[in-house]
């Protein structure tokens, strides 16, 4: 299937494991230059270099993606290496699936945090540059049960 996302850079967070790792993966085998934003510095690296080791370009940058800062140094991080940025996918999430009934303020606080803000943030330090490259945002969102 052709994407039309060969040389694209595609930022990817949540991208070491799970659902991101496979679309890391997959933007890799369409020609795209994914760059993995996660906090697993040991899973992020593995993918990168498994990637690598294929022939394909791809970057990781290790963050926790909890606070403004983070957010935007990890976009300025990607096109640091890059130059350029075409897509975001938004994918972080902690993967806790609870009975809404069980989980408390501070656990919904958490995950909103990690899954909405951090979206949102990231996005905002990615507009401009999406917008120079007429790029997409893809938002993933799963909730608890």
């Amino acid at each position: 299937m052709d994407l039309e996302l060969k040389d694209k850079v595609v930022i990817v967070t949540g991208g070491a494991k799970g659902i991101g790792a496979a679309i890391v993966r997959a933007c890799a085998a369409e020609g795209a230059v994914p760059v993995i934003i996660d906090r697993d510095a040991d899973a992020g690296g593995q993918l990168r270099n498994e990637l690598r080791s294929q022939g394909g370009a791809c970057g990781a940058v290790t963050v926790e993606l909890s606070t403004p800062e983070n957010c935007y140094r990890a976009v300025e991080q990607a096109l640091k290496t890059f130059g350029r940025l075409d897509a975001l996918v938004n994918n972080a999430g902690s993967g806790a699936a609870h009975p809404f009934d069980a989980v408390d303020d501070a656990a919904w606080e958490t995950d909103l945090e990690l899954k909405l803000f951090a979206a949102v943030r990231l996005t905002r330090a990615a507009l401009p540059l999406l917008q120079a490259s007429r790029g997409a945002v893809l938002n993933i969102l799963a909730l608890s049960a």
